[in-house]
């Protein structure tokens, strides 16, 4: 909204941009590690509880 109405400077937008990456990149490699663990631990797709239990495990 900043952006629209000429209060962001381009030093923020950038800002913006790159942590945008930085967390599409984190949550991609995330939901590839979780994918991965589902298949090898029961041969189908995790569902989404075993994607949050999985996500809590890797953080500790």
């Amino acid at each position: 909204m900043r952006l629209v109405l000429g209060a962001a400077g381009p030093i923020e937008v950038l800002a913006a941009a790159a942590l945008l990456v930085l967390a599409i990149l984190a949550l991609r490699r995330a939901a590839g590690r979780v994918f991965a663990l589902g298949i090898e631990m029961r041969g189908k797709e995790p569902t989404w509880g075993e994607m949050y239990r999985a996500l809590r495990r890797s953080r500790s």
